[in-house]
């Protein structure tokens, strides 16, 4: 047993990395929320024992999902099954209280409290104590926070409970922050895209018209010098044709409409890569994998994996390769260029587009020193999601 002093510190440390953590650096809420329940229970509340989840939540609809648990078995956890607020006329109280009252809800004597009726059976088969519901959201609770005691003596002391609240304030905070200005990035990108948009009609038509002269003035044309000019007038308009085409390809992906979610497997990915002829492309993944299937917005990650790879072939100059990388919650792409800095990020127009296009299907975009980094999110069902 640990004395004051030590836990106290522990936990000051433990509230201080979830502070700094970053969120887009780790891939998204989620994983920043599976990093920070790890800490806390392995650092404070259940070192010996550790057991958490993390659970997206709709409250409008009443459901949650868990995608993410510990010990990391899916079978334990149902990761990704749509869990109901009420199912068979049972109300999950203590559930229900914590989105409804935001706060956290702690359940010392888990085996008698009537609250968690609903999951007797699973406190009962992993000797669970004691329970604590922390939701996280400030405006809105996205997510439910579940960390159960095994392990010590029953109950939340009043020291955890302070340590518990600390830690959610910051998660939420954090959290919150990331929702906004991720949705205000959104909000520009939608805004912006709807000018282009109107803009289409009158850039496709004076493109074509000058286009359709430029040709015909080159076969009528005498001098040579006039015939130069009319040709290099033709070769810059056909390249605004194509700019004007991969503009109208990103607003087409890049609308708030609501994307089709459908499976995917990693040999599907791998199979963007294939059959290069303009440079030597390398695509690694775990063969194991090749027929898994996977639910992701599939028209548009295939959308945003070519973009990417013509972006690198127009702009690397070694060996490409992508490396893909599989787990119950996402999937990781790592693109290897020597063309790739962090000094490109909000300067280069392609890769602007493809970040946002990676926004779009809520994945994480990280540019550093010869690699590219997207994560993009494995979804638990097949529904319309926005």
């Amino acid at each position: 047993m640990e004395d004051d002093k030590t836990s106290k510190l522990k936990a000051s440390i433990v509230a201080g990395k979830i502070k700094t953590l970053s969120i887009d650096e780790l891939g998204g809420p989620e994983v920043y929320l599976a990093n920070c329940g790890h800490l806390m229970a392995s650092e404070v509340i259940s070192p010996d024992n550790i057991q958490f989840v993390v659970k997206r939540i709709n409250a409008k609809e009443g459901f949650s999902v868990i995608v993410y648990g510990e010990p990391s078995d899916s079978d334990r956890h149902g990761l990704y099954k749509i869990s109901r607020f009420v199912e068979n006329g049972e109300r999950k109280i203590a559930l229900i209280d914590a989105v409804e009252k935001n706060k956290i809800i702690i359940i010392n004597d888990a085996a008698r409290d009537e609250r968690v009726a609903y999951m007797r059976e699973h406190i009962r088969n992993k000797a669970i104590h004691s329970l604590a519901i922390m939701p996280i959201g400030i405006e809105k609770i996205g997510w439910l926070l579940v960390i159960d005691k095994a392990d010590g003596e029953k109950g939340f002391s009043e020291f955890e409970q302070k340590f518990l609240d600390a830690c959610r304030y910051e998660m939420s905070k954090k959290v919150s922050n990331w929702i906004n200005s991720d949705q205000e990035r959104k909000n520009k990108i939608f805004h912006s895209f709807s000018i282009l948009q109107a803009l289409e009609d009158l850039l496709r038509n004076d493109l074509s018209i000058i286009k359709m002269s430029a040709k015909k003035a080159i076969l009528s044309a005498m001098l040579v010098d006039v015939k130069q000019d009319l040709e290099t007038i033709l070769i810059h308009t056909s390249n605004l044709e194509d700019h004007t085409q991969s503009l109208l390809d990103y607003i087409k992906y890049l609308r708030p409409v609501p994307m089709e979610i459908n499976d995917i497997t990693c040999g599907d990915l791998a199979d963007n890569f294939k059959n290069i002829t303009e440079k030597k492309f390398k695509a690694c993944f775990d063969e194991t994998c090749r027929l898994t299937p996977m639910k992701v917005p599939a028209e548009l990650v295939h959308f945003t994996l070519n973009k990417i790879k013509k972006f690198m072939i127009a702009n690397g100059k070694d060996e490409l390769e992508v490396k893909i990388e599989v787990n119950t919650s996402r999937i990781r792409f790592d693109f290897i260029c020597n063309y790739f800095n962090d000094f490109l990020l909000d300067k280069d127009i392609n890769l602007i587009l493809i970040e946002n296009l990676v926004r779009k299907f809520n994945g994480s975009f990280v540019i550093g020193n010869k690699k590219l980094t997207i994560r993009v999110p494995i979804y638990y069902s097949a529904s319309q999601l926005i």
